[in-house]
């Protein structure tokens, strides 16, 4: 009887550590933004001061875009699903999937997915999020009176992809090609 209780208990044990959530976090990870103005080609802003919190769940991935570790000032927050990837919550708002594309970079590839953000309520607030789920955002393309556009770069690789995407004239790219900054 002291056997099947220990056995029980060890497979009870199993069971709840199985079934508890893990979360793995990546916390102030440097973010390199640019800031391009489409009308002005020569108006590109860098700026090195955003860190990102990503928070990995069992069921979904959390990005966090802030300009100090404190937090206190949020500039983007999204929730993506493992599961259902056809909707990106951006701060609050769920933006549907309307296409996707993959790249390859030092052999290996990438799924890029392009999410749309339009309230119909409003004007000027049109807007394609580029999102890579190792990295999170790459692109925001506010293709509105004010073109604006906005870069993330990770790292070389997401440098990389982020250059292809503003240089992609097909369909999936942003609404007007941009030339990237020499790196």
């Amino acid at each position: 009887m002291g056997k099947t209780k220990i056995i029980s208990s060890i497979i009870l044990s199993f069971i709840l550590i199985a079934c508890t959530e893990r979360t793995k976090n990546e916390l102030n990870l440097p973010v390199i933004s640019h800031r391009y103005h489409v009308y002005k080609k020569d108006s590109i802003i860098e700026s090195n001061n955003l860190l990102l919190d990503k928070i990995t769940t069992n069921d979904s991935i959390y990005y966090y875009y802030k300009y100090d570790k404190s937090g206190d000032e949020l500039l983007y927050s999204l929730k993506r699903s493992k599961v259902d990837k056809t909707n990106l919550l951006i701060i609050g708002t769920e933006c549907p999937l309307i296409a996707q594309k993959k790249y390859q970079i030092e052999n290996q590839e990438f799924k890029i997915f392009k999410y749309d953000y339009d309230n119909h309520k409003s004007s000027d607030e049109e807007t394609s999020y580029f999102y890579c789920e190792k990295y999170g955002l790459l692109i925001v393309d506010n293709y509105t009176e004010y073109g604006l556009v906005y870069s993330f770069e990770y790292d070389s690789i997401s440098q990389s992809i982020v250059n292809q995407i503003l240089k992609d004239s097909t369909a999936f790219g942003i609404k007007i090609p941009l030339i990237p900054p020499a790196s």
